[in-house]
């Protein structure tokens, strides 16, 4: 499992570099902001805002409304905060433990953040609790089949775990469904960035703060496996060039009244 403080200190150390390789989490976001909710909430809430780039979309989706901008990784806000100053409110905390009150946000909002969280269910509680009846969170996390590519070349060189783990979208949905929030809409899709090289798909997984990869063996063994991975990746190549697939689930959630 990979510990919270791993987490805010990979997201940290990338944050200089973070939006130059984010290209799948910004299409995403992209995607993900075309399909918020009509009305006027007065408190916004942006789970795991990363560098802040959805921050200005969701000001002027909802221009009288107050934007939360809440990540775990410290580097990250103050990046975020040197770019926009004082325009939101910055919240340095754990989605499943936040400084928020009950009822106190309108519509949370998260792209590709909630999956690096040590429970999904305790953070879909955490946001049943500070949403207000009739509040809304739209989000997208990763389901099993992320970087199913490399995963089955690594299963070809040893026998450890180098890809981290995501659940089935059959459990997310469950999950979601048991939260005690109604939902609304959930959609299943694929999303692939292509590399001209292994080397070019590892830096960039690593240069977004991704725990996916955990090339920790030194030596010459090390870098022999390494090499067999590296051959065994080419299997997958297309015209293209190597894909890094993220299977995506996108949820609407409701807290209902009563």
């Amino acid at each position: 499992m990979i510990s919270r403080q791993d987490v805010a200190r990979a997201f940290s150390q990338a944050a200089g570099q973070y939006d130059a390789y984010a290209l799948i989490q910004q299409r995403l976001a992209t995607r993900l902001l075309a399909s918020l909710p009509a009305g006027s909430p007065e408190q916004v809430l942006d789970l795991g805002c990363g560098t802040g780039y959805c921050l200005p979309s969701l000001q002027q989706h909802y221009p009288c409304a107050h934007i939360n901008a809440l990540d775990i990784a410290p580097g990250m806000l103050a990046f975020a905060a040197e770019r926009y100053g004082d325009q939101f409110t910055w919240l340095c905390a754990d989605a499943e433990q936040t400084p928020l009150a009950d009822n106190s946000m309108d519509l949370v909002f998260s792209n590709l953040a909630v999956q690096w969280c040590a429970s999904f269910s305790a953070m879909l509680a955490e946001i049943k609790r500070i949403l207000r009846p009739g509040g809304q969170f739209i989000f997208t996390t990763l389901a099993e089949g992320t970087l199913a590519e490399l995963r089955q070349a690594w299963a070809e060189v040893d026998d450890t775990i180098h890809v981290h783990s995501f659940p089935t979208e059959q459990v997310l949905v469950m999950q979601a469904r048991d939260s005690g929030l109604r939902l609304n809409d959930v959609q299943c899709f694929d999303d692939i960035a292509w590399y001209q090289d292994v080397r070019a798909l590892s830096d960039s997984l690593k240069r977004v703060g991704a725990h996916n990869m955990q090339h920790q063996h030194g030596g010459l063994g090390g870098r022999a496996r390494l090499k067999a991975w590296m051959q065994a990746m080419e299997s997958f190549r297309t015209p293209a060039g190597l894909p890094a697939r993220y299977r995506v689930v996108q949820f609407q959630l409701e807290k209902v009244s009563g």
